[in-house]
């Protein structure tokens, strides 16, 4: 692909891809009630520098406000699936992977 800019005659060409998960995210420790778990990142391959962001989601439905890296593991949430989406963004674009659910216990 490439930009032509109005402001100048240059062309700019826009080489880069969105970045790969290479290992998937995991959280840890499991999550029961009472205790904080945190998500890892995974691996991500990119051309470009990355930042991320978090949604943390119960039962597949978002956990409003649950944008963070770590989570407080509730009563209310003991037998649903807790699970993490981890959003890696570079200047290109942005891949989103999930971790595995586990179901929140005792």
């Amino acid at each position: 692909m490439t930009i032509i800019s109005r402001y100048t005659p240059v062309l700019f060409p826009v080489n880069g891809v969105a970045p790969t998960n290479t290992v998937q995210p995991l959280f840890a420790p499991p999550p029961s009630n009472g205790n904080e778990s945190e998500v890892d990142d995974g691996e991500w391959d990119s051309s470009a520098p990355t930042t991320f962001e978090y949604q943390w989601q119960l039962d597949g439905v978002d956990i409003v406000g649950a944008t963070f890296k770590t989570i407080l593991v509730l009563a209310g949430m003991l037998g649903q699936t807790l699970r993490c989406a981890v959003k890696c963004i570079n200047r290109y674009g942005f891949t989103v992977a999930f971790t595995v659910g586990i179901v929140v216990s005792i």
